[in-house]
């Protein structure tokens, strides 16, 4: 359930940043380690590619 709601988070901070943002950055952002983000990043991106969705997390 945390993980949904920081997935969530992740999905705003790249919509709004304008910019690419580096996992570095977003994890000091989410006060959350690399490793972590990583992972989160990683279902984002298979989330997106099985909904056929219009953005996509490089």
């Amino acid at each position: 359930m945390f993980y949904d709601h920081v997935k969530r988070i992740i999905e705003g901070l790249l919509f709004i940043a304008g910019e690419p943002l580096s996992g570095q950055k977003l994890a000091e952002m989410l006060e959350l380690d690399e490793e972590n983000l990583l992972l989160l990043l990683e279902q984002l991106r298979d989330e997106y590619d099985k909904t056929e969705r219009g953005i996509m997390i490089a």
